[in-house]
C-alpha cells in the first residue's frame, strides 16, 4: 500500500477531522473477531477490536472492519505486545455513554481508530520501537492503584461485579478448558492462582483466547502480573470470591515497577507457600503468655507502617469488636492440606504445593476444614481492619470446629455471633508488617469479652 502522504500521529495528538492517519504502537489488548449480519444487505461483516499505545499515558482502541476471512485472518496474525504500523486509518469520535466502553480497556482519548478493509493496512513496525518495546512492562494502571488480595477477599459482598487492579505473583497454572457455550459458541477459558505478599491466594480466570496464548510464557514461582481492571466475582462452585477477566482487563508481565521487584525479592526469598507461611509464623506463639505488651489500635497501625516482612510483633488490644460477621452470605470455611498447611480447592483433592510431602511422595494427602473468619477492632484511637481471626481462637469462640458449623441454624448462628459483636473484648494479636503498604497481616490469636469498667482501666490513652 502507498504511504505517500500519511501523517505520522502520536495518539495525544489525534483530533477530530484527522484522516489517513500514520500510527505506530504496541498491541496490549485483544478481543475474539466477530461476525456480524448486515440489516442493510444481508451481507457478513467482521470486526476485530484491539487496544494501541504509544505512550505510558496514551492508548485508544481500534475496530478493524471487513470480511470475515480478511478479519480472521489478521485477528489470528496479530498478538498481545506486537508492534504495528497502522496505515490510513480513520478517527472516530468515542461516545462516551457508549455501552462499548464497558467491553474495551480504559482510555483517555475522546477517539478511536476505525480500520477498513481495502483502505487500511497493518504491518510490522518500521521503526523506532525501543520505546515502544520497554511499554510491555509498564502497566496501564497508577502502579499505586492496586488492591491486596487480602482486602479483595475480606470486601468480597461490597466489589462483587466490581474492577479492581491487582499486583501478584503467578503461583500456579491451570489447564486450558473448552467447552460450548448456551449459543453454541466454543469457549475457552484458563485458571491462574495468584499470590501477594499477604499470603493470600486468588483464583483469576481468563476468558480470551490471546490472552491464554499470552500466557504461555508465565512461569509458576517466577512471574509477577499486574492485572488492571478485573472483575470481582462470587464462584459457586469455589464458594469463594475469584477474579475474572473481560474485555476491559489488561494484564502487565513482570511490570517494572518498585512494588512489583519488592514482591517479586519477597516471594524469591521465601517461596510462594499461601498461608502455610503465616501459619509457621503464629504457630511459634502456642504459649500467649509470652504476648503481653498493651498497645491501642493507632500504635499498632503505626509499628506496622514502620516494619518489614522480616520482623513481626505480638500485641494486647483493648478494643470493641467492630465486624464478626459469621451469619453473612459467604462462607466461612477453608479447606487445608494439614501436610504443609496449604489453602486448597476442596473439589479437585489435592495439594498444590510442589514441596509437600502428600505430592509425589509416600504421604496420602490429608486434609481439613479450618475458620476463615474476618474482624475488626475498635478503640478510640483508629480501627484494625480485616483482621485474620486464628482457626484455635475461633473455635474457642464459636464452640465448634470448622466441620461441624455448616450445620448450625442461621439463628444459632447469629446467637453466637451477637455473643461477641460490639462488646469490649481483649485480643492477643500477632502483626506481621508489609513493605511498602500501609497495612499489615494482622491475626488474632484469642479473644474474650470483658467488662466496660475493665476496659476503662486496662485501654491505654495513646
Amino acid at each position: 500500500m502507498e504511504t505517500s502522504g500519511i501523517v505520522n500521529t502520536k495518539i495525544c495528538d489525534i483530533g477530530p477531522g484527522n484522516d489517513n492517519l500514520f500510527l505506530q504502537g504496541i498491541i496490549v489488548r485483544t478481543q475474539e473477531a466477530k461476525i456480524i449480519r448486515m440489516k442493510r444487505d444481508n451481507n457478513e461483516r467482521c470486526v476485530w477490536s484491539f487496544t494501541l499505545r504509544d505512550s505510558p499515558q496514551d492508548l485508544i482502541n481500534v475496530s478493524a472492519w471487513g470480511t470475515p476471512m480478511f478479519i480472521q485472518e489478521i485477528a489470528s496474525k496479530w498478538k498481545i505486545n506486537d508492534i504495528v504500523d497502522l496505515l490510513n486509518v480513520k478517527v472516530v469520535i468515542r461516545r462516551i455513554s457508549n455501552n462499548d466502553d464497558q467491553y474495551q480497556p480504559s482510555v483517555r482519548s475522546s477517539f478511536s481508530i476505525t480500520f477498513n478493509e481495502g483502505q487500511s493496512d497493518i504491518r510490522p513496525a518500521s521503526s523506532n520501537v525501543d520505546d515502544l518495546v520497554l511499554l510491555s512492562s509498564i502497566p496501564t494502571k497508577s502502579v499505586d492503584s492496586y488492591l491486596i488480595i487480602s482486602d479483595i477477599h475480606s470486601n468480597g459482598e461490597k466489589l462483587k461485579k466490581q474492577y479492581v487492579n491487582v499486583l501478584a505473583a503467578l503461583q500456579r497454572v491451570g489447564a486450558t478448558k473448552q467447552f460450548r457455550s448456551k449459543d453454541g459458541r466454543s469457549v475457552v477459558c484458563k485458571d491462574l492462582t495468584l499470590i501477594d505478599e499477604t499470603y493470600e491466594t486468588i483464583t483469576v480466570t481468563l476468558w480470551n483466547e490471546d490472552l491464554i496464548h499470552f500466557s504461555q510464557t508465565w512461569t509458576q514461582q517466577n512471574t509477577v502480573l499486574f492485572l488492571a481492571d478485573v472483575r470481582v466475582e462470587w464462584s459457586d462452585f469455589r464458594k469463594a470470591i475469584t477474579l475474572a477477566t473481560t474485555g476491559k482487563t489488561v494484564i502487565t508481565e513482570n511490570p517494572s515497577t518498585t512494588k512489583a521487584e519488592s514482591l517479586r525479592n519477597f516471594l524469591t526469598a521465601q517461596p510462594l507457600q499461601g498461608t502455610g507461611k503465616l501459619d509457621q509464623i503464629i504457630n511459634k506463639y502456642t504459649d500467649l503468655s509470652v504476648i503481653n505488651s498493651v498497645m491501642s489500635c493507632e500504635k499498632i497501625i503505626s509499628k506496622g507502617r514502620s516494619g518489614t516482612n522480616s520482623n513481626e510483633f505480638t500485641a494486647v488490644v483493648y478494643a470493641l469488636l467492630n465486624f464478626f460477621d459469621i451469619d453473612g452470605p459467604e462462607s466461612f470455611i477453608a479447606t487445608k492440606c494439614m501436610r504443609c498447611q496449604w489453602k486448597v480447592d476442596p473439589s479437585m483433592e489435592l495439594c498444590l504445593n510442589a514441596n509437600c510431602q502428600s505430592v509425589g511422595g509416600d504421604l496420602a494427602p490429608l486434609f481439613d476444614q479450618v475458620y476463615d473468619i474476618r474482624v475488626t477492632l475498635t478503640d478510640h484511637t483508629g480501627s484494625l481492619v480485616n483482621c485474620r481471626l486464628n482457626n484455635e481462637a475461633a473455635v474457642r469462640m464459636i464452640g465448634c470446629k470448622a466441620s461441624q458449623f455448616p450445620a448450625f441454624s442461621e439463628i444459632q448462628k447469629t446467637s453466637i455471633k451477637w455473643k461477641f459483636l460490639l462488646k469490649y473484648c481483649t485480643a492477643k494479636v500477632v502483626v506481621l508488617p508489609l513493605s511498602g503498604k500501609d497495612t499489615s497481616i494482622i491475626t488474632v490469636m484469642s479473644l474474650d469479652t470483658v467488662s466496660l469498667s475493665q476496659y476503662s482501666s486496662l485501654v491505654p490513652l495513646y
